[in-house]
């Protein structure tokens, strides 16, 4: 067949277009005009798809302004990759679909190029065409203004749906153990010589001394561990005192984390206990703790502030006031966290562990800190434990206060020494759990507010109800709905 816009006598199967009304005449055989019936048909849904089309789409789930910029760049990608051509046309078509150029007579290739759409869902997605798309993001209602042709919605709509998603959370458990053992021994012996004319003694803190030289000293009743002595009218020969010190201190802290991969919020908790202090300073004195989230990680941390002086000297006195804080304790962090498909969670962590050392300090000076960091990136299955640290700091020293020559003399010189001796080993281990919590209904966050709310006595927002079973008799199974029958009440 072919077109024609006269009005001579032609013979066959033709068209005669009527440029003025924009209609057109088509004459042949009964089966070629249901072709062509069918053909316009195809052609006026394809025309409706091609019309622009202003919708809504309400987001559950993602947000408006995050999926608005993932759309935005998919559009632009399918413009570099299909040029300006829109996906219904003959070139966009033969890229997208790897069909060759689009023959005149009426095929296969032709009934995939007038289809109106994918509507499997397992289908591939068509282009869309980006000089007829705008997309606006509505972050107050969290939902997306997207003006394009009834095809791209199509498009969209599926986008939308795969993306609108809600993501499971991971639920981040990290349990921070400080093992520290102490073994200290203390000795210290004072003695004391007054024969005439002839006065020695050694001082080593042990005894007061009185009002001359030559008194007697005093011993004090208050000094700890074992303490012995000799007295006298007139002198006290010797004062020995010793102590030893064992320790074991076990300190543990274990912050949680619920974190949204997907770029929400979530929510975290900190809890601690310790037979001594806190880790990082959690003992005595004030302090705060603090937790965040946000974007796809979160942030908890417990921090002790401690006031230190400043001396100035003014016009006539010397002032002294509060200098600054300094700032010690535990600091956790998650970030850049993901979840694959086969159950793995992937995240970057950063701990900073942290604590002052008092034994150091000078006096009205900022306390020294000790600190300790530990941050990578590690690939751990759902529910699994990772052990991160194991740093282990020893402190061994000794202090001897002693009389020249004589208190060198093995076993004799301990008469004349005051000795100290400290030994201490400090253990850090730092686990890991990510437990990724994915139930439709929230029953596993549930199920872990349950314990620590108890802990605590506090009342949760769901009552909790018991299933009761009703037996109903045979009667009442078999009886019909009431009928309101009409009255002649007004």
């Amino acid at each position: 067949g072919y077109l024609t816009a006269t009005t001579s006598t032609v013979t066959g199967s033709h068209f005669s277009v009527d440029y003025t009304t924009g209609s057109f005449v088509y004459s042949g055989t009964t089966e070629q005009h249901e072709i062509v019936a069918d053909l316009v048909k195809r052609f006026k849904e394809t025309a409706l798809d091609l019309r622009v089309e202003l919708r809504t789409y309400q987001l559950d789930h993602a947000k408006a302004g995050n999926l608005a910029e993932l759309l935005s760049s998919v559009v632009d990608d399918a413009q570099v990759l299909t040029g300006n051509n829109a996906s219904l046309l003959p070139s966009s078509n033969q890229r997208l679909r790897g069909t060759a150029t689009l023959p005149g007579t009426l095929d296969s290739n032709l009934d995939q190029f007038l289809d109106e759409g994918p509507t499997d869902e397992n289908a591939p997605l068509t282009s869309v065409n980006s000089d007829t798309t705008t997309i606006t993001p509505d972050g107050e209602r969290n939902l997306l203004i997207i003006k394009a042709t009834a095809r791209d919605h199509r498009t969209f709509a599926r986008l939308i749906r795969e993306l609108d998603r809600r993501q499971p959370q991971v639920h981040v458990r990290a349990q921070i153990v400080s093992v520290t053992t102490l073994d200290n021994f203390d000795w210290a012996v004072d003695l004391q010589i007054n024969e005439g004319d002839f006065l020695a003694f050694t001082s080593f803190g042990l005894g007061a001394p009185g009002m001359l030289a030559s008194d007697p000293r005093i011993v004090p009743g208050g000094l700890p561990g074992l303490t012995s002595a000799v007295i006298k009218d007139d002198y006290v020969p010797y004062i020995f005192n010793m102590l030893e010190t064992v320790g074991d201190t076990r300190i543990v802290s274990a912050p949680e984390l619920l974190v949204a991969p997907s770029g929400g919020t979530g929510s975290s908790s900190g809890s601690g206990t310790g037979t001594s202090g806190g880790l990082g300073g959690a003992g005595s004195g004030g302090g705060g703790g603090s937790t965040s989230t946000g974007g796809n990680g979160g942030r908890v941390s417990s921090i002790r502030t401690e006031p230190f002086a400043e001396i100035s000297q003014g016009n006539t006195t010397t002032v002294t006031g509060q200098g600054g804080t300094a700032e010690a304790g535990t600091i956790l962090e998650i970030s850049n966290l993901t979840i694959s498909s086969g159950g793995f969670v992937n995240f970057f962590y950063a701990l900073e562990l942290s604590s002052f050392d008092f034994g150091s300090q000078v006096a009205n000076l900022e306390p020294p800190t000790q600190k300790e960091n530990y941050e990578s990136t590690v690939t751990v299955p759902s529910g699994s434990t990772i052990v991160v640290g194991g740093l282990r700091l020893e402190r061994d020293s000794q202090s001897i206060d002693r009389l020249p020559i004589l208190g060198e003399i093995p076993f004799l010189g301990m008469l004349f020494r005051n000795q100290s001796d400290r030994k201490s080993v400090t253990t850090i281990y730092v686990f890991i759990t990510p437990t990724i919590q994915q139930d439709e209904n929230f029953t596993d966050l549930r199920l872990l507010s349950a314990g620590p709310a108890r802990d605590m006595g506090i009342q949760t927002d769901r009552i909790p109800l018991s299933p009761v079973r009703i037996g109903l008799s045979s009667d009442i199974r078999n009886l019909r709905a009431p009928r309101l029958l009409p009255t002649n009440e007004p």
